[in-house]
């Protein structure tokens, strides 16, 4: 049996109205413990275990998903263990001591998640190993490891005191935003960070947590939807004092509250040169061809105010 790789959280809490992210609220408040934090490039791919088990003369090696179940596409299989080399591999371990090393790493390139760095052919790194189902490698000694056996890992991008909460900061620690991958100047999906050694929650979780670019996407959408909404209700209050106005100044209501028709004559048909003077000032058409609601001439609260001084003193 093998581990199943627990899926690394996202640094901050989500909000529960809209799912974003909360930047500053931890969700896991040991990570303000860590003083210093080991970053590395999120690799957009398929989460894949590499399972080498050395029977003490041999070695046998397996791949899998992240979970058991998991269907790999064609070819990842024969993608994962080309990096992989037998002999190399048995160097890591002792004679007649049977053990057990799994790999975790990122499968990713033609065919999977839609190929975001836009590379040719299937390719896998590595970003944890696991030893006898119960030791976890720094990730110096991942590196090490894999140096060993010739097997690439996901890029290193530096060491972080402080936990990026804009994206001008995620930018400056992937230099820039641009994928240490890819060929060509392409976004990365983000950055995982973990401590320089492995330590563990209250609840027996690791500590490392993960940010994405797609969050600020995600931040930035709601922001515009936000707008829009306020857009929106501050149109149709407009559209409400227009009405009110209107209907102060003695014109008729339309059926169903659907506007004021700016005419003495009801539900008649405007069309005249005052009522294209009036649309080209902002004016809104109402349904129909019934007439034009005035909204672009509203008068200010002061001015209604005013007015409505002048009609008391009247």
């Amino acid at each position: 049996m093998s581990h199943e790789y627990r899926s690394i959280e996202t640094v901050w809490k989500r909000d529960k109205d809209h799912f974003g992210l909360n930047l500053g609220d931890l969700r896991d408040q040991t990570n303000a413990l860590v003083k210093a934090w080991v970053v590395t490039e999120k690799v957009d791919g398929m989460n894949l275990r590499v399972i080498v088990t050395w029977d003490g003369s041999s070695t046998s090696i397996e791949v899998r998903g992240r979970t058991d179940k998991a269907q790999l596409p064609p070819g990842m299989v024969q993608a994962v263990l080309y990096y992989f080399n037998k002999d190399a591999i048995a160097t890591l371990f002792e004679p007649q001591k049977a053990a057990k090393i799994t790999f975790y790493g990122e499968g990713f390139g033609e065919g999977i998640q839609r190929n975001p760095l836009g590379l040719a052919g299937k390719r896998f790194r590595v970003f944890d190993v696991l030893v006898n189902d119960r030791h976890w490698l720094s990730d110096v000694e991942v590196r090490e490891f894999c140096k060993k056996i010739d097997v690439p890992t996901v890029p290193i991008l530096g060491m972080i005191q402080s936990i990026p909460t804009t994206e001008a900061e995620l930018d400056a620690i992937t230099h820039g935003g641009t994928s240490k991958i890819a060929t060509e100047p392409v976004r990365p999906e983000g950055i995982v960070a973990r401590p320089l050694l492995p330590i563990f929650d209250q609840y027996g979780n690791r500590v490392i947590w993960k940010l994405t670019y797609r969050e600020f996407d995600k931040l930035r959408d709601i922001a515009k939807r936000e707008k829009e909404a306020e857009e929106k209700a501050a149109q149709e209050e407009n559209r409400r004092l227009a009405v009110d106005y209107a209907l102060q100044g003695g014109h008729t209501p339309l059926p169903d509250g659907d506007g004021v028709l700016v005419a003495k004559q009801e539900h008649t048909p405007v069309s005249s040169p005052d009522e294209d003077y009036a649309l080209s000032k902002g004016n809104l058409p109402l349904p129909g061809g019934d007439g034009v609601l005035i909204v672009a001439d509203l008068p200010t609260p002061e001015q209604r105010q005013a007015d409505e001084a002048v009609a008391v003193s009247m």
